[in-house]
């Protein structure tokens, strides 16, 4: 009795420290992807999709924080010829329906970006080079591309696969609503602002998380509240002027970089002062940029040198032709006869982010020390995609654009695709395109490294733009939550858990 007595004691010393799971974790995000649940609209780069498709989808392969390549639905690769890549597949490994996944499931996924009514999908474009695909056994595919492409394992981590049959059954539009993908979680309900989602028992990476729910808040002061009142536990896309409140209040907020420099192209197609690369160098010699990155975005932050990701293949650390050197702005501004200055009306789109607007007026600011009077005008984004994508500048000199290279980590995609042969070339500099094509006929990596840092030297020499700032990104992680980890556009869902 007197042994037994303790028991009850014992116990509750024992059970006192454990804490209890909670049902579901609450993420908001800034927008839910404009094709619901089909894969292949734009998963990478901060899009809608990055932040949703983790929780349902499986690419072959993933990128850690860092641009590492890391296996997923695929274990091994190997480049056989320039033209001809080989994959070996995770083996076990079945769809949340219980389908499951083989080669043929690659080979009828590339069948289905190539349907007509895939054309608007971004990840389209990205594997547009891609010959076929073929199933040499059951869990082995070769890919074979039209060019050499040493980034063919990059491209993999945005080829989600998707569930052929649920796929031919209901059509895009209704898999949009009813996806099937190989991942932790299955939607259980997708409406307009929220999806619902349970954990799947038979998938090879097990949620730790019993259900998962997705909200659409635009707002991201209201993702801020939501926190703060224990509503959301997740909260991406938040700004760097919310780290002193979140943290003050117990909760974290994880910051990364992600592969892409903002900047701020200038309309060369009419006749101005631009038109003289003394003023655009002058213009990027004006700013400041490391006291402005570090003053709105923090330590963390990277100060961009030139006009590709510091992360990209082709990023050179010794080149650095920019710095802020207010002496030299003038100098090259008299020079070229523009010493009194010019206007220069920007359009910039609305609901970027929480602090591009006062990083937007800090370059003003520095602008005018070199007569140069920089407008701000913010405009929809129907509007700026008038100007990006069809040319309509209507009298605006510069426009914000990310020289995006994820995931790739290709400094020649943006480069290419802001060139003569763009669809509308606000900037074309033919003495490029001949190196632009050698670098990219190259299937050598270290060999095309070098032809590509050569194609980074040039455009940034020849200033197209302005050097803003490299892109980071800010997610807000409740105190109650454990296991949250986003490397390079992929939210790891699997491993987040909540306690009450």
């Amino acid at each position: 009795m007197k042994t037994l007595k303790h028991i009850p004691i014992l116990f509750c010393a024992l059970v006192a420290p454990l804490q209890v799971i909670a049902q579901t974790v609450t993420v908001a995000v800034p927008q839910l992807p404009v094709f619901n649940g089909v894969p292949y609209g734009r998963p990478f780069g901060g899009n809608p999709e990055a932040f949703t498709i983790p929780a349902i989808f499986e690419g072959l392969t993933y990128q850690d924080a860092t641009g590492r390549l890391q296996p997923q639905l695929a274990t091994s690769w190997q480049r056989l010829s320039d033209t001809h890549w080989r994959f070996k597949l995770r083996q076990g490994v079945t769809f949340s329906n219980g389908a499951p996944f083989t080669a043929d499931t690659v080979k009828q996924n590339l069948a289905f970006v190539r349907e007509v009514q895939s054309a608007a999908y971004s990840v389209v474009q990205q594997l547009a080079h891609i010959q076929s695909i073929a199933a040499t056994d059951s869990h082995t595919v070769d890919i074979f591309t039209k060019r050499p492409d040493p980034f063919m394992p990059q491209l993999m981590s945005i080829f989600y696969m998707v569930e052929p049959g649920q796929w031919t059954r209901l059509g895009q539009q209704g898999f949009g609503l009813e996806p099937v993908g190989t991942g932790p979680h299955k939607v259980t309900d997708w409406r307009e602002i929220v999806i619902e989602l349970e954990k799947v028992d038979t998938a090879w990476r097990q949620a730790r998380s019993p259900k998962l729910r997705i909200l659409e808040v635009n707002n991201p002061t209201t993702r801020l509240q939501g926190l703060l009142a224990g509503d959301i536990d997740v909260a991406f896309s938040m700004g760097p002027d919310d780290r002193l409140i979140i943290e003050n209040e117990g909760h974290r907020i994880f910051s990364r970089s992600t592969p892409g420099v903002i900047t701020m192209p200038f309309n060369l197609t009419v006749e101005t002062p631009l038109r003289d690369v003394r003023v655009r160098r002058a213009l990027n010699h004006a700013i400041d940029k490391t006291s402005i990155v570090k003053a709105i975005l923090g330590a963390d932050a990277v100060v961009p040198t030139q006009f590709t990701s510091h992360m990209a293949v082709g990023f050179d650390p010794d080149y650095a032709p920019y710095p802020y050197d207010t002496d030299r702005a003038r100098a090259l501004m008299a020079e070229s006869g523009y010493l009194d200055g010019f206007d220069f009306p920007v359009e910039v789109a609305q609901g970027l982010s929480s602090y591009s607007s006062s990083i937007y007026q800090l370059v003003a600011s520095y602008l005018a020390a070199v007569n140069v009077r920089m407008e701000i005008r913010p405009v929809p984004i129907a509007r700026y995609m008038g100007i990006l994508m069809q040319g309509q500048w209507n009298g605006t000199l510069g426009i914000n654009l990310d020289y995006a290279v994820d995931p790739s980590l290709d400094a020649l995609v943006p480069i290419q695709r802001h060139s003569c042969s763009g669809a509308i070339a606000w900037y074309c500099d033919q003495d490029l395109m001949p190196l632009l094509a050698a670098a990219q006929s190259t299937a050598e990596l270290e060999q095309r490294r070098a032809l590509t840092q050569r194609v980074v030297h040039r455009q940034t020499d020849q200033a197209p733009g302005l050097l803003l700032w490299e892109k980071i990104r800010f997610d807000a992680v409740s105190s109650r939550v454990d296991g949250f980890v986003h490397d390079l556009n992929f939210v790891h869902y699997d491993r987040l858990i909540k306690f009450n």
